[in-house]
Formats: C-alpha cells, structure tokens, sequence
C-alpha cells in the first residue's frame, strides 16, 4: 500500500513539475513577443482600417464574412461600440502566439520540452516581417493571432477519438475562416510536417493515414459548410477554369517575386540554409529510427514543396491578388515550423544557430520598423498640418462650413515617405510595403480620411482623379502643395520629394 502511495505521489510530483517547466516556457514566450512588439506598440499608430474604427467605433468585418470576429470583439471591447482599448488586443496577441509557439515546439520538436534553439526558432512565427503587418493592427492583431491559434489547436488532439477529432476539426476551420481567411494554409501545412516526423519516427502507418484522412475531411467539411452557409459574396471570385491554371501560377509568381524583393538577401540565404537544415535533420531522423534515408528525404521534398504552396491559403485561386503583407502570414509560420524542426537536431551546432541568426535578423526589424512608424506618423502629422494650414481660408471651406455642405476635394500626387524612410528603401521593400497604406495624398485613403475626420474639418468628399474639372487658378503654392480651388471644388497637388 505503501509503495502504491509514493508512486502517486512521485507522478503528481513529475506533473506539477512539468506544469511549472511549461508555464515558464510560456512567461518567455510571451515576454520576448511582447518586447519584439513594444516599438510597434509605443508608436501609437492607427494603421489602415484602425483610422475609420476608432473614429466611429464600426464593425465592418461583416463584408469579409468574419462573423467570428465581430462576435469576440463586442466581448473583447465590453461594448457594441467599439472604441480604441489598445495596446490590449496587442497584448492578447502576444499570449495567442506565445501559445502558438509552444504547440508547435511539441508538435514537430518531438519532445514536450524546448530547448533554446526549438524556442528561438518558434518565435519565428511571430517575429517574421509579415506577421508585423498583422500585429500593427489596433483592432485586427487579436483576430488574426485568433486565426494562426485556432487552425493548429486541434491537432494536438489527433490521435484521440475519431468523430471527436473530426468534429473539432470542423468547428476550428469554421472559426479559422470567419476569423481571418489567409490563415487557412496553415492547419494543412502544420498536419502535413507533424504527419512527417510521425512517419520518420516509424509510428504505426494504419494510425498515420487514419489521421491524415480525418484531417482532411475533418477540414474540406468546414470549409464547405463555410463555403455554402456563412460566405458573403465579395472580392472572393475564383479564376474561371479556362484561366485556373494560368491565373494561379501568376499568382504564385507574383508571391514568389514580393518575398525576394521584400526579404533582405542575408534573411533569403538563412531561409533557404534552414530549408537544407530541415532536410539534413529529417535524414539523420530516418537513419537513427531505422527508416530509409531515401524515403525520408523524398518524403520530406514533397511535404516541404506541398507547404510553400499552401502558406498562402485559398489567395492565389481568387482572382484579386491579395498582396498586402499580412495577407502572407503564413510565411512565418512555415518558416518556423521547419526550423524547429531543424533546431530539433542535438549534434550539429549550425542546425540550432541558423535559426537563431535569423530571429535576431527579424527580432532586431520590428525596432526598425515600430520606429519607422513612428517617424512616418510624424511626417504625416506635419504634412496635414501644412494642407491644413492652406485650406483653412479658402473660400470652399468658409462657405461649406456656412452653409453646412460638402465640399468636393480632389488630390493630385502624394507626399510620399518620411526622407528617413526613403533612406531605408535600399535595405528591401518589406518596411514601405508594411506602411504603404501610410501616405497623404492621391491613393492615401486611410490618410486622406484621417485628414478629413480627425482634424474638425468640414465634410470634404474625396474624389478620384478621372473627374473632370474645369480649370480652377492656383490660390495656394508653396514647396509642400499647389491648391486650385473655386467656391466648390478644391484640387491638391501634393508634391513628391526628388529624391
């Protein structure tokens, strides 16, 4: 009786010991996303979308069938209205992807533990450039950490009941995609490379293919029940069949041509180092575990080509190329996931410092670029500050605000990038991709709305550039604009810096 007593309690002991191992796993986790995150956080910035949230507290996922999202936000916001409460949906985002981390670290490291180099190379998922462009959001961060969360959660239950499985998958790719679409290549990716370890490994291949057949059905049903039931009609058209094949290539290459441009050449050669490492690991996995050498590398070719098509989720078969950079999340995510997998290795020192190399090359960008946002909010902020200046006696506004109308704004050209960011254009086209959206003038919708509604302004309706005018004299022209303008109409010409 005695020895059954202390058995049980050596197990308790053993699991509160692992419980206290994992929980500050995660506390590091979650403290080096928060501190990757803090320039972007520290910049204030209402990016893109935020400008029109948090000037009238509106919804709108709605229009992109992200029924998910606007439920969880009236939670997350305590509010129907939702008002500005970050950096908060930015700090539920570190914990989402401090959680994200460590599921991957067990799924494909093989042990319930991570080293440094399996941990380091975790982070890689939140860290990448593109994932930036996600956690830049003061209202979307949270969503879109949601989305990578929930597509890898259930695979940790796959080897439990079948139904069970299937049906958990069904539920988690169903709030995947009324959550945030992009994030749909990741479960198949993540199923795929975790199916990949378990086969090298010499798991029971009856278990191996019963699990991968539930994963995909479990996944093609929720997507078809998305399809069919919650899918709103949008810029979500597919390329007709006689320009499938033909459309979806462009796409491909046109994703393939973003990463190299946006990507610095050291981060391309540690990328493309790590994808070797991956294959090398997977190797010396088959040969310790007494697999065919052969297979494994086949295998792993295949599961690796299979992945770089689907990081991109359902975006190259739809017919509006979707090129903002978090569209391209998944990048990251397949990216850390087979350098986990290498830095997974314990004998060769070059597996676990590649990965390494490369957070530090990632980790060190999001303080470039969290000050680089807060250098072009400056700029920005001094740009209107001078359009201001020059609109405010003219007679279009004095007799718009008299007389409570509209008056009709047009803008020719646009201020551009802060000269600081422009200096930073050599180093690659990722930071002035992530803040494109971030410029006044002719194509700066967010800015131009910015402009019109925060500063007290009278209601100015932005019109296209198509629209024909008669002409109007200059009645402003200084280094910064030229503005034409009649008792109606206004024209800024915003002038680009040379150089």
């Amino acid at each position: 009786m005695s020895k059954m007593i202390d058995s049980i309690m050596c197990r308790i002991r053993r699991s509160t010991d692992l419980q206290k191992e994992e929980l500050k796993e995660y506390v590091l986790l979650c403290t080096t996303y928060f501190i990757a995150f803090i320039s972007i956080i520290r910049a204030d910035y209402n990016y893109a979308d935020d400008i029109g949230r948090k000037f009238s507290g509106y919804h709108g996922w709605n229009d992109w069938s992200r029924w998910s999202t606007m439920i969880v936000s009236n939670f997350i916001h305590a509010d129907w209205y939702l008002s500005d409460i970050s950096p908060l949906p930015q700090l539920l985002s570190c914990l989402l992807m401090a959680s994200v981390s460590s599921m991957l670290i067990r799924l494909l490291s093989g042990r319930t533990r991570a080293t440094i180099s399996t941990g380091i190379a975790s982070l890689l998922c939140g860290v990448c450039p593109y994932f930036l462009g996600c956690i830049s959001y003061k209202y979307d961060s949270v969503y879109m950490a949601l989305a990578i969360w929930i597509s890898i959660f259930p695979i940790l239950y796959r080897k439990k009941c079948i139904w069970k499985y299937m049906l958990l998958v069904i539920a988690c790719t169903l709030i995947m995609s009324t959550t945030y679409q992009p994030a749909a290549g990741i479960f198949p990716m993540i199923v795929a490379l975790t199916l990949l370890q378990e086969l090298i490994k010499g798991e029971d291949r009856k278990i191996i293919l019963k699990e991968m057949a539930t994963s995909v059905l479990g996944y093609i049903l929720g997507m078809v029940i998305y399809k069919a039931f919650l899918l709103k009609s949008g810029d979500t058209a597919i390329f007709h069949s006689n320009q499938f094949v033909n459309g979806v290539r462009e796409n491909y290459r046109q994703y393939l041509k973003l990463i190299s441009g946006d990507f610095r050449k050291g981060w391309l050669i540690l990328i493309f180092l790590i994808a070797l490492a991956f294959l090398w690991r997977e190797t010396r996995y088959a040969s310790e575990n007494g697999y065919p050498v052969w297979k494994a590398l086949l295998f792993a070719v295949i599961i690796m080509t299979f992945c770089s098509l689907v990081m991109f989720g359902v975006n190259p078969m739809l017919v509006r190329f979707a090129d903002d950079t978090r569209c391209m999340l998944g990048v990251g995510i397949f990216i850390a996931a087979i350098a986990i997998v290498a830095a997974s290795e314990n004998k060769i020192m070059i597996l676990k410092l590649l990965p390494i190399l490369l957070f530090w090359c990632w980790f060190t960008f999001s303080f470039t670029y969290g000050n680089a946002m807060a250098e072009q909010k400056r700029y920005n902020e001094f740009r209107m500050q001078v359009v201001i200046d020059d609109l405010k006696d003219l007679n279009a506004i004095k007799s718009a605000e008299q007389n409570n109308k509209e008056v009709q704004v047009m803008f020719i050209g646009n201020a551009g990038f802060s000269p600081v960011l422009r200096n930073m254009q050599k180093r690659g086209n990722i930071l002035t991709r992530l803040l494109r959206d971030a410029t006044l003038g002719e194509n700066g919708s967010w800015q131009d709305r910015y402009l019109f509604n925060y500063y007290d302004l009278p209601d100015c309706i932005e019109v296209t550039h198509n629209v024909k005018w008669a002409e109007m004299p200059a009645v402003k022209d200084n280094v910064y604009q030229t503005i034409f303008s009649d008792n109606e109409h206004i024209i800024i010409d915003v002038h680009t810096a040379n150089r």
